[in-house]
């Protein structure tokens, strides 16, 4: 329901801004809807509406033009309020979509830079467009998310989530090159248990809107890719473990769970899947007391525990996950 009604709500902003500039200030002006203009219209922009709340923009694009013909012959030969307020409504659906193209053209994503002589990083807004124009983003607000997992030698989790509100972000310019925006700084210390800490930051950003040259469109969804780092504990390695290093570990007899994690918690982000990928086939034939000495190592790698703590309910989960990439690879 949410997605059927923000699209309608920023095309009632929209037109009510540009009704605005050309009325009063002080008395509102009524947004028009669909269902307020004239009855031949109305299938169009249903099917337009219908293509813009199921983000189909290059559908959405083909009808607004069609419209956009239809109603221009129209007012040719008739220039009453009902073609007036059919181009009206259409202006307001090319403000959604032409600031959708807007924001496809950014590059939003988080950096974390050791901070020298510290045991901290400083997070940081990396912002760039590659439109020629020149942009300004301007949001309705900015939380930053920090979801941190420690891991002990017995495999036991701990899990701390932070939001922070963002208050420096309210206009972001873009023209040439990156930009970017000092968010917060964060210890790196972790518990002196512990084996690892793993520490995801990830940014909401709050519907607002993006100027180009100057005029405004509406601006939602704007995604910003998230980063991570892992911290080990002072007496580990820093070197990285290979996913088949893990692998034959994991196949020696009467292997210790420390080991495994320590193993586990050096695997780079970017193999975790071919980790998965490799320990999979060796669940068939265990007994629960080895899968769940590898629980750890599931939860690690996967960065999930939707199955919990219990043996079989990941071995039935690794399989799904096999069967439902074997089939993604077929295709």
């Amino acid at each position: 329901m949410l997605r059927v009604l923000v699209p309608s709500l920023l095309l009632a902003l929209s037109l009510a801004g540009c009704q605005s500039s050309s009325r009063s200030r002080i008395t509102p002006v009524p947004p028009r809807t669909i269902e307020g203009i004239a009855s031949r219209y109305q299938p169009m922009f249903a099917a337009l509406r219908g293509a813009v709340i199921e983000h189909e923009d290059a559908v959405a694009r083909r009808i607004a033009s069609n419209l956009r013909a239809r109603l221009s012959a129209d007012a040719a030969r008739d220039e009453d309020a009902r073609v007036q307020d059919a181009q009206a409504l259409l202006e307001g659906f090319d403000r959604i979509l032409k600031g959708r193209a807007l924001i496809e053209t950014l590059d939003l994503e988080l950096r974390v830079r050791a901070l020298e002589g510290q045991p901290a990083v400083q997070v940081l807004l990396a912002a760039r467009t590659k439109s020629r124009s020149r942009l300004e983003l301007r949001t309705g607000g900015a939380t930053l998310r920090i979801h941190r997992i420690s891991l002990t030698p017995e495999g036991k989790e701990s899990r701390a989530v932070r939001r922070t509100a963002m208050g420096n972000l309210a206009s972001l310019v873009l023209d040439e090159g990156w930009l970017e925006v000092p968010l917060a700084i964060y210890a790196t210390t972790i518990p002196s248990n512990c084996l690892a800490a793993r520490t995801h930051w990830t940014l909401d950003l709050l519907a607002g809107e993006i100027l180009e040259e100057g005029r405004p469109y509406p601006a939602q969804d704007v995604h910003v890719s998230g980063e991570e780092r892992v911290d080990l504990a002072a007496f580990l390695p820093n070197s990285v473990v290979e996913p088949a290093h893990l692998a034959a570990y994991v196949c020696r007899p009467e292997v210790a769970l420390a080991p495994i994690l320590e193993r586990t918690v050096r695997i780079a982000p970017e193999h975790r899947e071919e980790a998965l990928d490799l320990l999979t086939p060796m669940t068939v034939s265990m007994v629960d007391e080895q899968l769940a000495k590898l629980v750890p190592t599931y939860r690690w790698l996967s960065r999930t525990n939707a199955p919990g703590r219990d043996p079989r309910a990941w071995k039935a989960w690794l399989e799904h996950r096999a069967e439902v990439r074997a089939q993604q690879g077929s295709r």
